[in-house]
């Protein structure tokens, strides 16, 4: 058997892998930065009602000449206009997933 290396000489036996390992203590006042992509910045619907920039526009294969230009929208979480949305599809989306299993199995 070879000697354990010279990195290894003050670590804990095997046994000590499975103590809980305690939280580091935060300092007070702490928050986790608030972060907020781009696209969450720029929609139409959300609290700085979105920027001037970001825009859809779609238009008929027959008729391309006519554009329609439609304001950008998230559909994200972390927009505070966009969750109630999302939280409905996905509550919708869970129902039609669990409806064929019995709720007691």
């Amino acid at each position: 058997m070879t000697a354990a290396p010279a990195a290894w000489a003050g670590a804990p036996a095997r046994e000590d892998y499975r103590l809980p390992r305690k939280r580091p203590k935060r300092l007070p006042g702490w928050s986790a930065p608030e972060v907020v992509p781009n696209h969450v910045k720029q929609c139409s619907k959300g609290r700085g009602k979105g920027s001037r920039l970001w825009w859809i526009y779609t238009w008929r294969h027959s008729a391309p000449e006519a554009r329609i230009r439609i304001p950008y929208s998230c559909n994200s979480w972390r927009c505070e206009a966009c969750a109630p949305h999302e939280a409905a599809v996905l509550w919708r989306r869970i129902t039609d997933a669990t409806k064929p299993y019995d709720p007691l199995g």
